[in-house]
């Protein structure tokens, strides 16, 4: 009697466990099922980017001679170009900046440029032309400078007498003598770099060269007129 009650208990036993499993095994199928399905549906309820060249990117070409002309979608972009533009890449000195002069009125550039080579040809010139009146004297200051210092970085003497020389040198020399006398230039080349231009005046920076060595000035302009009020040394250079 005791065994046949032992029996039906073992399968009892194993009968509720069975249920047991097969009730977590369906639990976990159904977790899995509806979180893949939440998923589906997230995919099928997002809006994706379209695809660009779809059709294009999925066809094969055969990228030799003329074919792949015939091949290439035609669009705006591919044929277009700007013939108006004119950004030019300029050159820069050191310690000096840019050489962009476009900023620069030509008539401006012109007088800048004949006041430089008259300076060169003859420093005891007239240059009340290109002054304001009131300011004249800043060309003598200049000059001054330039007469001292010009030996001393260029490694030349100053080739240029004073107009009010000694009579005793003129009379030493004869009227054919002193017109065929041709002095050298005080600069061989220059260069004009990139101008501030405010309301009311033009700083336009100038490199005077004679040879390897150089003078940076800078040249102070009215606006009214293209007149000169100020000429400033900046840096000279062996």
């Amino acid at each position: 009697m005791n065994k046949l009650f032992l029996y039906f208990l073992l399968i009892f036993v194993l009968a509720f466990f069975s249920c047991n499993n097969s009730q977590v095994i369906y639990e976990d199928d159904l977790e899995i099922s509806t979180i893949k399905k939440s998923i589906l549906d997230k995919e099928s309820d997002t809006l994706w980017t379209s695809e660009l060249e779809g059709d294009f990117l999925k066809t094969n070409y055969e990228y030799n001679g003329a074919k792949i002309a015939n091949s290439l979608p035609v669009t705006f972009d591919l044929f277009y170009f700007d013939l108006n533009y004119k950004d030019k890449i300029l050159p820069e000195l050191e310690s000096f900046g840019s050489l962009d002069t476009s900023k620069i009125p030509d008539d401006l550039l012109s007088k800048i440029r004949s006041f430089i080579k008259d300076v060169s040809e003859n420093p005891y010139g007239d240059f009340s032309s290109y002054f304001d009146k009131s300011f004249y004297f800043s060309y003598i200051f200049f000059l001054d400078q330039l007469k001292n210092n010009y030996q001393k970085y260029f490694q030349i003497e100053f080739p240029y007498k004073e107009l009010n020389c000694e009579k005793s040198e003129l009379q030493n020399s004869s009227d054919s003598d002193t017109e065929n006398v041709v002095y050298p230039a005080l600069f061989t080349s220059n260069r004009i770099g990139q101008a501030f231009i405010s309301s009311d005046l033009i700083q336009i920076p100038v490199r005077l060269y004679n040879k390897k060595s150089y003078l940076d000035i800078l040249i102070f302009i009215k606006v009214k007129n293209y007149l000169i009020y100020n000429i400033e040394i900046k840096n000279w250079s062996k």
